[in-house]
């Protein structure tokens, strides 16, 4: 039981937090759910919060960096997401800095010097900086009161977005002596993926702070047509119902070309997102949406991380996602401010099919991936190029090209592979001393299965009718 000091002091800090809300944020005050975190970090105890997308969570890692003494470090997967976040913070003044791959040794120093000087309040990092002993032994110097882990889903392989860099920190984070309070962080997390999120990080008696993932604002619409045609025809039918500003999620770089093409002949200023378009392409894409020169953006599941707009009064879909944390994910951007926002989704009746044969070339059948680990690693002694060695491996194995070659890339990812350059301009596979294959093999059978269950779940939703919202509720809160 809370002594009436401590009730006083909790008082107190979130009377001094909602201050913060209003004057530093600009918000109106802070939201039950924001308030509910900030009272657990106070009182010094880990905790896992689910609060939906667009819901306010990095606030509950920002006012205890502008309220305490020392250093709330924020673990963050994509880089980014982590450039977008420091540049955010700094221009509302709160002492930001980041160390991620793309900085030089110069720009690293920096960061170092200001830390050591004190004059740093959020420092964003991703997972893999972890794995530096050097890096974790520098971070003990630092007086640091709060680890905020966001995107914490990515810890799970049974979760969206797995990250394997994710795995350690809970082993990371115990070698520090000193015990400093944990914050776990996502918008969606299943009752096995909560789990996992709180064993592998390891949060001591922890709070656990779920929240539906939709928001009460958000309306959310799904349409089922024969063909594409009539889906894109329903799809900007339902743009034109919507006021101010909006994004169209599509599956490949082929659909986005089309709806920006289908728009522009609407005359709705468009712009297109995706990866097989620059960088200046991009940012220029993201720069008209945030200044209003573009009503629309049409873009693959690459756009909107990071894109800081609270007004965004529509987020529709062209054919299904690949899972429905993807799309509650893709959909809390949409009004943000607390005002109405349209969700509509159309598809066809051959896009589960689409979707599933999508996952199924990404992640081999385990046999299959097996088989082209061995390949690689008796093959690799003999110093083959990696055009001998697809050939030699086809032959022997009968698996096709496409097969070898997504194993071989999904074993590099993983860092179970590499590729190493011959003087002759090419590049060999060789295997890389690792810890964990056998463990790597043994789940990822049901890494596998895990993603083409969630596939089933969408499609599961999209059927569920009037029921969506109690479909939402049974399978992330139950």
């Amino acid at each position: 039981m809370q002594s009436q000091a401590s009730i006083v002091e909790t008082k107190q800090f979130i009377e001094a937090a909602q201050d913060l809300a209003r004057r530093v944020f600009g918000f109106n005050g802070l939201r039950v759910d924001q308030v509910d975190v900030l009272r657990e970090i106070l009182s010094g105890r880990d905790t896992l919060a689910v609060l939906p997308t667009g819901s306010g969570k990095s606030l509950t890692f920002a006012i205890p960096a502008l309220m305490g003494s020392g250093i709330v470090v924020v673990i963050s997967p994509l880089v980014a997401l982590i450039r977008d976040q420091v540049i955010k913070f700094r221009k509302i003044g709160i002492a930001a800095a980041a160390f991620d791959s793309q900085q030089s040794p110069e720009q690293k120093k920096q960061v170092v010097d200001a830390l050591r000087a004190g004059r740093v309040r959020l420092l964003f990092i991703s997972p893999e900086r972890f794995s530096y002993p050097r890096f974790r032994d520098f971070l003990q110097s630092l007086n640091i009161v709060l680890f905020a882990i966001d995107e914490a889903h990515c810890i799970s392989q049974w979760g969206f977005n797995f990250r394997p860099e994710y795995r350690k920190l809970g082993e990371y984070l115990d070698a520090i002596p000193k015990r400093i309070p944990r914050l776990a962080l996502t918008a969606t997390a299943t009752k096995k993926v909560r789990s996992d999120i709180l064993e592998t990080l390891r949060l001591k008696d922890p709070a656990v702070i779920l929240r539906n993932p939709v928001r009460s604002n958000l309306e959310i619409g799904v349409y089922r047509t024969p063909k594409v045609e009539q889906a894109l025809d329903l799809l900007v039918a339902k743009i034109w119902e919507c006021t101010g500003q909006g994004i169209v999620y599509a599956g490949t770089r082929q659909n986005v070309e089309n709806i920006t093409r289908r728009l522009r002949e609407e005359s709705i200023q468009v712009k297109a997102y995706h990866a097989g378009l620059s960088s200046e392409q991009r940012s220029l894409a993201q720069r008209d949406f945030l200044s209003g020169d573009a009503r629309v953006v049409v873009a693959t599941n690459a756009f909107g991380l990071g894109v800081d707009k609270s007004d965004i009064r529509f987020v529709h879909h062209l054919g299904l996602t690949q899972s429905l944390e993807q799309y509650l994910q893709e959909i809390g951007r949409a009004g943000r401010d607390g005002g109405f926002a349209n969700c509509s989704m159309v598809y066809t009746t051959r896009d589960y099919h689409i979707q599933k044969f999508i996952i199924e070339k990404s992640l081999p059948e385990p046999a299959i991936l097996k088989k082209a680990y061995e390949m690689a690693r008796d093959y690799g002694m003999e110093e083959y190029s990696s055009f001998d060695f697809l050939k030699r491996a086809m032959m022997t194995s009968h698996l096709s090209k496409d097969n070898i070659e997504t194993s071989l890339d999904l074993l590099i990812k993983e860092g179970y592979l590499a590729r190493v350059p011959t003087a002759h301009g090419d590049y060999r596979i060789q295997v890389v001393e690792k810890e964990g294959i056998e463990n790597f093999f043994s789940g990822y059978f049901e890494r596998r299965a895990a993603t083409l269950h969630r596939l089933d779940t969408m499609f599961h939703f999209v059927a569920s009718g009037s029921q969506r919202s109690k479909f939402v509720e049974t399978y992330f809160i139950d």
